[in-house]
């Protein structure tokens, strides 16, 4: 005769960026996911992905609408400064704030709502709109090393892999 254990309720951790990093991650089917990571001269994503076939989507987090405002700020002029290797942009708030903030951004740039799954017991995410095409295309070898190393401490194992499949020509 077996136990029946019962489930027990995850009690909900406060939502931050860390937990909105967790969800992206456990979501998202990427290659490699590099969170709080320099990818060009002075530029910073919070969440930056690279897919199998090399292309890098960005994520922007925002807590808050005030930071929405800040950044969305940056977009007036065309693109954001280093968007020239990015092929995918999404902003990722909390789900209430995502509804509120959809109609500002850019209709070219995807929105991502996080939320609590009840059922699970962990944040989630909800597509409110995806990504058009940028104008990133492959990320090359060098770059992915590049982001490799400046993340070393990090992802110091997949430095490790990805160096042993690489010739020297491709550096």
């Amino acid at each position: 005769m077996g136990i029946i254990r019962m489930k027990s309720e995850v009690k909900q951790p406060k939502l931050d960026v860390r937990q909105i990093q967790r969800a992206i991650s456990r979501k998202m089917g990427y290659e490699y996911i590099f969170n709080n990571v320099y990818y060009d001269l002075g530029t910073e994503a919070d969440c930056l992905l690279v897919s199998a076939a090399r292309y890098l989507t960005e994520i922007e987090i925002k807590t808050s609408f005030d930071d929405f405002k800040a950044d969305s700020c940056k977009w007036k002029n065309g693109n954001k400064k280093g968007f020239e290797v990015i092929k995918y942009f999404y902003y990722c708030m909390p789900l209430e704030l995502a509804e509120k903030c959809f109609e500002h951004v850019r209709k070219d740039l995807g929105v991502l709502g996080v939320y609590w799954n009840e059922r699970g017991g962990y944040y989630d995410l909800k597509v409110l709109r995806s990504s058009g095409k940028l104008q990133g295309g492959r990320c090359s070898a060098a770059l992915l090393v590049k982001l490799f190393r400046n993340n070393y401490y990090k992802h110091r194992e997949f430095l490790y892999l990805y160096n042993m499949h690489l010739d020297e020509k491709q550096i």
